[in-house]
């Protein structure tokens, strides 16, 4: 029967059975349709019979090193479920089982291939095959297994075993964009550093010559990249195997992330202080936390990096002038995740910051005709904050006294000419600047034409 993982098959889609058709040296597949509501409605159909690449039928028994016993490679059948695969709306079974080469029965390797079954339509040429033996090194190969990751990149796990081998639990993969009909990824044991021994003694009056009859390759159901291996081997020499389980990954298979953004506060002032934060996540659940590094951008200026913690990153700044922003932040991926972006669904507004104006006369009172001394100082509205820059337009009477600049202070003072003794208006203004907005003050001031004096006394 076919298993499927992560992407499920169309609605009504059969579960397909495949076979080892060893008459006609073809794949033979079924369709088995269940009907819960009315059995009587259950079939199976079939079987499409699906071409192989021609070959030799396999010893039924091959080598391991001596004193070990020959060893059953069950090669009358096929091993392990096959494996449905729905990638981009195209269905595929992977199969696989062992088989000699072209001409002789060993050394033994495996036959798999990749069969079209989208829509449910058997087609009867592969969309590729191979029989692996790793370059006809001598060595046999059998009780095979494989399974296929999200990307389509397929790994495939085996026994080892020759005259001068022990036993060894290899395995194998492609890429999918890996030229078809090949397994061009090195092939590696699972069993580095390991002791490894043979099978010997007798079962039931005859040599022990079964092996692991099953050996399970599985695609990780959560995180649908990691591959997880399990065969048997001996240790020791005897009829005590124990089973190893292992586990790897092509690094070219990673889940894809979400990334969000916000921005608090919006709109904001300048000066007020802005946090950008980005939140990373797994589009599935259950595979951890993302990390690694964020970049935003704000406005198309240069990226600033932020790492990752517990999923989130920030930025914090209170540097932006008034503007409006478009802001983005792009998540790097890691070794598990893939790469993600947001962007600010409104773009961050800096509005200029609010200013007030004061001044200070003096002296006061005044008396005769005399100048004044106008002291104006300009100060930022919280949340603002900063410095505002640009002038300071003093008027006296509607008539302009002068426009000085202001200071890194934000003081501005200003000495008047003589005026004649009246009742005096004097403004003052701030024009604002780029980023803080006008502000005003105003005053009056009586210069009396009578001169003050203190009395005098004569004893």
């Amino acid at each position: 029967p076919s298993n499927a993982r992560r992407s499920q098959p169309p609605a009504n889609t059969p579960n397909f059975f495949v076979g080892e058709d060893l008459t006609v040296f073809k794949w033979d597949v079924f369709k088995f349709h269940v009907d819960f509501t009315t059995p009587a409605n259950t079939s199976l159909t079939g079987p499409t019979q699906v071409s192989q690449t021609s070959y030799t039928t396999a010893a039924s028994t091959v080598a391991e090193l001596s004193p070990g016993n020959n060893i059953d490679t069950l090669a009358d059948r096929m091993m392990f479920l096959n494996q449905y695969r729905r990638i981009n709306n195209s269905e595929s079974l992977w199969v696989q089982h062992t088989v000699g080469t072209a001409s002789t029965s060993t050394p033994t390797g495996i036959q798999w291939a990749q069969i079209d079954v989208s829509g449910g339509t058997v087609n009867t040429t592969p969309i590729q095959q191979q029989i692996f033996n790793n370059g006809a090194d001598g060595l046999n190969r059998f009780m095979g297994s494989m399974a296929v990751d999200q990307n389509g990149d397929a790994a495939l796990g085996y026994s080892v075993s020759s005259a001068s081998l022990a036993p060894d639990i290899r395995y194998v993969g492609r890429l999918a964009g890996d030229p078809s009909g090949q397994m061009p990824r090195s092939e590696t044991t699972l069993l580095g550093g390991v002791t490894r021994s043979v099978q010997t003694g007798d079962c039931g009056g005859s040599a022990c010559i079964r092996w692991g009859d099953y050996s399970a390759m599985t695609v990780d159901p959560v995180d649908d990249c990691t591959f997880w291996y399990t065969n048997m081997y001996f240790p020791v020499q005897g009829t005590n195997w124990v089973t190893r389980i292992g586990s790897f990954k092509f690094p070219t298979c990673v889940n894809a992330s979400t990334t969000s953004l916000v921005s608090q506060p919006n709109p904001s002032v300048f000066g007020q202080t802005v946090t950008l934060t980005a939140t990373v996540g797994s589009s599935v659940t259950g595979l951890g936390m993302p990390s690694g590094v964020v970049s935003f951008t704000i406005g198309g200026g240069l990226p600033v990096a932020a790492n990752l913690s517990n999923g989130i990153a920030t930025l914090i700044t209170n540097t932006l002038p008034a503007s409006t922003y478009p802001i983005t932040a792009t998540y790097g991926g890691d070794a598990n995740f893939g790469a993600s972006q947001a962007a600010l669904a409104i773009h961050q507004t800096v509005n200029k910051a609010d200013t007030t104006t004061s001044l200070v006369l003096s002296p006061v009172p005044a008396s005769g005709s005399s100048s004044l001394t106008i002291t104006a100082t300009v100060t930022t509205v919280a949340p603002g904050a900063g410095i505002p820059t640009g002038v300071i337009t003093f008027t006296i009477d509607s008539v302009t006294a002068g426009t000085p600049a202001l200071s890194a202070t934000d003081v501005v003072t200003l000495t008047t000419p003589i005026l004649a003794p009246a009742t005096h208006s004097v403004d003052v203004t701030y024009g604002g600047d780029s980023n803080f907005n006008a502000s005003s003050a105003n005053s009056k001031v009586i210069l009396s034409p009578y001169k003050l004096f203190m009395p005098f006394v004569e004893h």
